[in-house]
This record gives C-alpha cells, sequence and structure tokens, in this order.
C-alpha cells in the first residue's frame, strides 16, 4: 500500500495523469483505477505539496551545480528511479 501511495504522490508532484500510473499499475498485476488512486491523491494533499517542494529544491541544487533544466529533470528522475528501487 506505502509504493502504491507513494506513487500517486509522485505522479501527482511530477504533474504526471494517474491514468498512467493505473496503466503501469495493471502491467505490475495490481489492480486499480482512476477513482481509488484520486482518493488517495486526495488523503494526501499535504504531502504531495512537501515532495514538490523537495523535488523543486533539489532541481534547483543541480542548476547551481551548472545543470540545464532539462538535465537537472532526469537527474531527478534517475535520483527517484535508485531511491524507489531500494525498497
Amino acid at each position: 500500500m506505502f509504493r502504491i501511495a507513494y506513487d500517486v504522490c509522485y505522479c501527482v508532484a511530477t504533474n504526471r495523469e494517474l491514468s498512467e500510473l493505473v496503466v503501469h499499475l495493471r502491467a505490475k498485476g495490481i489492480s486499480s483505477d482512476v477513482q481509488y488512486l484520486e482518493l488517495i491523491r486526495d488523503s494526501n494533499l499535504e504531502n504531495i505539496t512537501m515532495l514538490r517542494a523537495i523535488f523543486a529544491a533539489t532541481v534547483a541544487g543541480y542548476i547551481k551545480q551548472g545543470l540545464s533544466n532539462r538535465e537537472a529533470m532526469q537527474k531527478l528522475e534517475e535520483h527517484h528511479k535508485s531511491t524507489i528501487s531500494d525498497f
């Protein structure tokens, strides 16, 4: 359940559609629908706001290091994937 809740928060914080997450979950054998994910989203709005702030600060740090906006976003995505793979 934690992984799904985090994925919902990540999806919303990065402006992705929950329908994309439904497709991903179904490919992993997890039955879900957008309405269920919206319930999770709605109960985690404060967490999503905090996650957006963390992502913004992380990207800003990468840009300060000399990365372009695109490179910074790619690095954020890579960092996210490596962090999640640890679960």
